[in-house]
């Protein structure tokens, strides 16, 4: 995906994904190596966050964050969803593992600031295009 020029979704970014910080997935792998193996059950958890947005609205996110952190807005190019379109919900739960007392602590827009000016740094400009 190109979240600095354009961001473009062929879908229309209606659809739900799971989105969780990298400080959280390595916090959950340091807590998997300190679990107790009674505490692991059959061994399978799920891993994300709490939320499940749509594209379109991390879409949002990230050029609301660019804004504040490079100083502009990228445009975000989509089609309109017509009016009957719709999508699958998105469910995805994180009791399970929450319930061995993993918490998470990651903060999205923290990730997004980071991720952006690493960009910066790697590509040197704060310029659209």
């Amino acid at each position: 995906m190109l979240f600095f020029a354009e961001v473009r979704e062929p879908a229309f970014g209606i659809q739900r994904r799971n989105f969780i910080p990298l400080e959280d997935v390595a916090h959950a792998v340091e807590h998997f190596l300190f679990l107790e193996p009674s505490a692991c059950e059959d061994g399978l958890f799920n891993l994300g966050g709490e939320s499940t947005p749509k594209i379109v609205e991390i879409a949002e996110k990230i050029a609301t964050r660019c804004k504040i952190v490079l100083g502009y807005t990228p445009e975000i190019c989509r089609p309109t969803p017509s009016s009957n379109e719709v999508c699958d919900d998105f469910s995805f739960r994180i009791e399970k593992l929450k319930a061995t007392g993993f918490c998470l602590l990651g903060d999205i827009d923290a990730e997004v600031d980071a991720t952006l000016l690493l960009y910066r740094h790697a590509f040197g400009t704060n310029e659209q295009g």
